[in-house]
Parts: structure tokens; sequence; C-alpha cells
């Protein structure tokens, strides 16, 4: 539907030579849920046949339908999209399966199996995440290579050149063909911390931020808590003098938290409600 073809034969292959050739451990398979045409049969056949296949990690991402943002997205039919019931249908569906067969919650929305190093970050509470994803290493720097790349170093992101010929041009004449970036300031680094904590441990302990950083929790995030109240009366999140935590019950919806850390996502909203605009912001979180 979205013209990426992929057998089940060529994902068998290349799962089966990479590990004869040595990769033993963090073999992973991406599986995509809310596609055009997707439903619930086909989808647990799919399941079926990767728990088959016994990756070590398995991150389901939610199809983002963003033709405002893709512009090649305006030939899908939005009507073969499934609705939003049956695509958190779909995710329930592949959580429960996953877990029946041994794997374990990784921070939003990934599985690993139990001997897998991210699995055994997350008992340890040793999870990080960085702009890829998932990882064992704390503060890693990541330089991108290729047009397009997003890279981080220290508190400070940077894209590389989209166009093939920007980009090779800034190599011939020996310069980073860096696009744009942009420097974290103090209260980015708080907030980035904040959020990380809640997405790779589901907690976040008030005297950690507030000796790391100099700040009084529950009053530098005033604002964030009160966005917090309806998550809160749901029962997705419990909050005390300590800890602000994420239940169990919350788990699926943890970008919801999240967000109510995110003053840029507020300043975007704010703004595009005080337009009346009719284009959203950005994708759904489930």
């Amino acid at each position: 539907a979205i013209d990426r073809n992929q057998t089940y034969d060529q994902t068998a292959d290349l799962i089966r030579m990479a590990r004869e050739v040595g990769f033993t451990e963090g073999i992973n398979v991406d599986l995509i849920y809310g596609l055009p045409k997707q439903q619930p049969e086909t989808f647990a056949t799919n399941l079926e046949k990767i728990i088959e296949l016994r990756p070590d990690r398995v991150a389901a991402y939610s199809f983002a339908y963003v033709p405002w943002i893709r512009g090649h997205q305006k030939k899908l039919d939005r009507d073969e999209l499934p609705s939003p019931e049956t695509k958190l249908e779909l995710y329930l569906m592949a959580m429960d399966r996953f877990l029946e067969a041994g794997y374990e919650p990784i921070g939003m929305d990934h599985f690993a199996l139990p001997d897998d190093e991210l699995a055994v970050a997350a008992r340890e509470g040793r999870l990080h995440r960085n702009f890829m994803g998932y990882t064992v290493m704390p503060a890693s720097d990541m330089v991108a290579v290729g047009i397009s790349g997003i890279g981080e170093v220290q508190h400070a992101f940077f894209q590389n050149e989209k166009k093939l010929s920007r980009y090779y041009q800034a190599l011939d004449e020996d310069r980073l063909p860096v696009q744009r970036g942009y420097l974290l300031d103090e209260d980015d680094v708080i907030r980035q911390h904040v959020i990380q904590e809640i997405m790779c441990n589901f907690r976040v302990a008030k005297a950690d931020v507030s000796e790391r950083f100099g700040v009084d929790f529950d009053d530098y995030f005033r604002d964030a808590l009160a966005r917090l109240d309806d998550v809160r009366e749901a029962g997705f999140v419990v909050e005390d003098d300590d800890e602000l935590r994420v239940t169990d019950r919350g788990r699926l919806f943890v970008r919801n938290v999240c967000m109510a850390f995110d003053r840029y996502l507020v300043e975007k909203e704010r703004a595009a409600a005080e337009k009346e605009e009719g284009t959203p912001v950005f994708s759904r979180t489930v």
C-alpha cells in the first residue's frame, strides 16, 4: 500500500544470514501498524511470522500519516487507513502476542527478549534514549553521515544538507555539509532529561532533577504538572512528593505524558489554536 515490498522470505533470509556471519545479538525488526488496508486478521498473521523468526528486539511503530509534511502521502487514500479504534486494536494485539511469546516491554513501543542488553538495562534502570532510539550508552554523541542525516553532539543538534548536490559541494569545499543546527539552552537540557527519564524508566525522581539542575521540581514544572490533570485522573500517572510515575495502565500513553513537558509543542498548539488552524501540528501518538 505504501510501495515498500518486502516478503517474509526476504526478511527471514536476511536474519538467517546476519546470524550466520556473527550478528548473534541485537537483531531488530521494525513493525509498522496503522498502514493503509491493514486489517487485524492479516496483522495477526504477520505477528506470528515475526515471532517465528525470534528477533532479539521488535519496535512497533505507529504509521505517521502526515501529508501536510510529507507531500507524497497525499497519494494515499485516507479512507483506506485503519480507524483510530482499529489502530489501537492492532497495537494491543501486538503487545499481547509479544508478551505471550516471552518478550519484555522496553520503553515506548519496543519489546526485547529477556537476555537482550536493552531488556537487562531496562530492568536495572540503565536505559537511555537518543535521536535514533533506545540504547545502553549514556550521553553518547552521534555524528550524522549522508544527506539529511541528523546528529547530536553534546547539547547541540545538526542536520546535513538535504540535496545531494549541496552535500557534495560542501565536501568539495572542505567544509561540513551541515544545513542547520540548534543549540539547547538550559531549559531545553532540563526538559530533555525529564522527558528521557519518563520515556526510558517511566518515572522521574523530583529530588534528582532538583539536585542535578538546581531547581525546585514542583515549582519549575508547575504548568506542566497542571497539564497532566487529565491523565492523572485517568490513572495513567501517579505523583507524590518524591516522584512522578507512569502506571502500567498509562504506558500506552507515555508520549502524552511527555508532551506536557514539551514547551515547544505547547507553544505551537497554542499558536495554532489562536489562529484556528485546521491542520494538525504533529501525528497522533497512537
